[in-house]
């Protein structure tokens, strides 16, 4: 056999990472948002209104939950 074929340190890899914020998480009919602000959360609500409306959906704000950092932590 090829002694050159199977040599390992001839193959580099470069690892290449990176960090990413998801701002929103959709699976099916249920959605994750993240915002500062209450108006920047109702900004997005209102978006995603106008999004789902065409389809014969909307955001049902009896189900919406709103959960905040504890005091003193920051997201």
């Amino acid at each position: 056999m090829d002694e050159g074929l199977f040599k390992l340190a001839h193959v580099r890899a470069e690892s290449k990472t990176s960090t990413i914020t998801a701002r929103e998480l959709q699976f099916a009919d249920d959605n994750a948002t993240s915002a500062q602000t209450m108006d920047d959360l109702h900004r997005i609500a209102t978006i995603y209104n106008v999004s789902y409306k065409p389809f014969g959906m909307e955001v049902n704000t009896d189900k919406t939950k709103v959960l905040q950092p504890p005091p003193g932590q920051t997201s």
